[in-house]
């Protein structure tokens, strides 16, 4: 009885501790001091980051989970990496005892971008789902669609949170299937089936006449009335088969030292 009380009340305080937390971050975004999206070089339209920001700050309460959008002028002579990852530990962001979040960094001065991962980020964000934020939103970026890509970071972040909770985090082994490209392919699928099924229906059809014009004698000869005198093999052509070789993989997530002492995950690029 006692045990079970101790995991009672050890529940309670963890729930307390938890809310506390939460009610301290929307405090500190009511008065203007904790935000979600941190739109240093004036990429969005303050009506824009005020969208983002309310949209990430339900996902941030609902899944214990900090998501942040950081775009800067310049890195004033860091790396991604370090910038992104000492923004991330010095203004207070993560989630929980082992700061669980994401970060996604865009800096103007030579089009860089980076995303930086820690606590529970480093299972849900691996290298290989990195690689992919990169490809999908880059593109965004590139066209000066800021708000879009940004929106697609964080329906992505979404995704990867679900597929880790499910206990398949996207990866080398599980690969990511935008949900657009998924409809169009299904779409495909359903188009080329039909189109196989229309052509075996016809073959089928034809088949049912069996009467057919001969084309060679062998059915009008006569038994025993050929004798074959001579013959040769001729070797004409060879059909080779190649297999791709499996590649090599090493899913999972790397990981590095901040300056701070905490540890992150992270990759980018440019745009």
């Amino acid at each position: 009885m006692k045990k079970k009380w101790n995991y009672v009340m050890s529940a309670l305080i963890l729930t307390l501790c938890m809310w506390a937390l939460i009610g301290e971050r929307e405090a500190n975004a009511a008065s203007g001091d904790f935000r979600q999206v941190v739109d240093e070089a004036d990429l969005l339209t303050d009506e824009e980051e005020r969208q983002l920001d309310d949209e990430i700050s339900q996902i941030v309460t609902a899944r214990s989970f900090d998501i942040v959008i950081l775009t800067v002028p310049g890195l004033e002579g860091k790396s991604t990496e370090s910038y992104a990852d000492d923004y991330y530990d010095e203004n207070g962001y993560g989630m929980g005892e082992d700061k669980d979040g994401v970060l996604f960094l865009v800096s103007m001065e030579d089009h860089d971008y980076y995303t930086s991962t820690c606590g529970y980020g480093l299972d849900a964000f691996t290298d290989y789902g990195i690689e992919e934020i990169g490809d999908h939103v880059a593109s965004y970026l590139s066209d000066e669609e800021y708000f879009d890509g940004f929106e697609k970071f964080v329906s992505m972040t979404e995704e990867y949170l679900d597929a880790a909770e499910a206990g398949t985090p996207y990866d080398v082994d599980n690969k990511y299937e935008d949900p657009k490209n998924y409809f169009l392919r299904e779409l495909i699928a359903l188009v080329v089936s039909l189109g196989i099924g229309f052509v075996c229906v016809m073959v089928m059809k034809s088949q049912m006449n069996t009467a057919r014009p001969q084309t060679q004698a062998a059915s009008y000869e006569k038994d025993g009335s050929y004798e074959l005198t001579r013959q040769r093999d001729t070797f004409m052509y060879m059909n080779v088969t190649r297999e791709k070789k499996a590649e090599k993989s090493s899913g999972g997530s790397s990981s590095h030292t901040s300056s701070g002492g905490a540890t992150h995950g992270g990759g980018g690029g440019k745009f």
